[in-house]
């Protein structure tokens, strides 16, 4: 029972519920305003689901924003990668707390 307790004032504190998703930016450069400076609008997500933001970066192409919620829900999965290609990088954080993926630095990328 005292584990219980610790367990609901633990998440009080921190706002978060299990049985609640997160809320995330979404957007995308694509379809509508999203830059650095335009996060997008609030959406809630699916509970066990983060936030995420990539950006792809092609030679000769326009640069491509994404916000939106993760599939990803397990906790190894909450990181930035950058994957290099020949033509083109893409960079990608995935984090799991409300309205993370609002830039690179609170997504986590360092």
């Amino acid at each position: 029972l005292r584990s219980l307790c610790a367990l609901v004032i633990f998440s009080c504190l921190l706002g978060y519920s299990s049985s609640d998703g997160v809320k995330c930016y979404f957007c995308d450069s694509m379809t509508g305003t999203c830059t650095d400076d335009s996060p997008g609008t609030s959406k809630q997500c699916d509970p066990g689901h983060g936030c995420m933001i990539t950006l792809e970066t092609k030679v000769g192409k326009d640069d491509l924003l994404i916000r939106d919620c993760s599939e990803v829900s397990v906790d190894e999965a909450f990181k930035c990668v950058t994957d290099v290609g020949d033509d083109a990088t893409l960079k990608t954080c995935n984090c799991k707390t409300d309205l993370c993926n609002k830039n690179w630095a609170e997504a986590g990328f360092t």
